[in-house]
């Protein structure tokens, strides 16, 4: 009998459902991703116009940018003007930059002040700039201009917002 009420107690203790405890959790879940502002260039370190036309392509910008957008600098050591080796006279010129993405960024800009261009939000779709210079013929002057070299210094950069 005590075999019985064992077995009996036992089948009992099994029959009853097991029921488990709800669980919940969370985890978080990140991921970096890093920066990338790719620039390459087609722009050497002296450019030579052509003074028999009216401009010059001096070279290209590629440029891809996953950042918060980036700012664009060109500046020129002499305002827009070439300035004669050994002399003062000037020869004034503008910039033109296209993007291949966004069209004209700047026509026929006066360098007399920096010229600059800001993009903002997410990442940018990869372009490619071309600057090209504006001027007018040494023939087209009246008075001629001076023979001789005439020289500026343009400066491009690039940063992050």
């Amino acid at each position: 009998m005590k075999k019985f009420a064992f077995v009996a107690i036992v089948s009992l203790i099994l029959a009853v459902p097991t029921f488990a405890a709800t669980s919940n959790f969370s985890t978080e879940v990140k991921a970096a991703v890093d920066y990338t502002l790719t620039v390459t260039s087609t722009i050497g370190t002296q450019s030579v116009l052509d003074t028999t036309k009216n401009s010059t392509e001096i070279g290209k910008l590629s440029l891809v940018s996953n950042l918060n957008g980036y700012k664009l600098t060109v500046t020129s050591a002499n305002s827009g003007k070439m300035i004669r080796q050994s002399g003062t006279e000037q020869y004034p010129y503008t910039l033109t930059v296209t993007s291949s993405t966004l069209g004209a960024l700047a026509t026929a800009h006066s360098l007399s002040t920096a010229f600059t261009y800001t993009t903002t939000g997410g990442a940018q779709p990869a372009s490619e700039l071309t600057f090209t210079l504006n001027y007018l013929k040494p023939t087209e002057y009246t008075p001629m201009l001076t023979a001789g070299v005439y020289v500026d210094t343009l400066t491009v950069s690039i940063e992050s917002n």
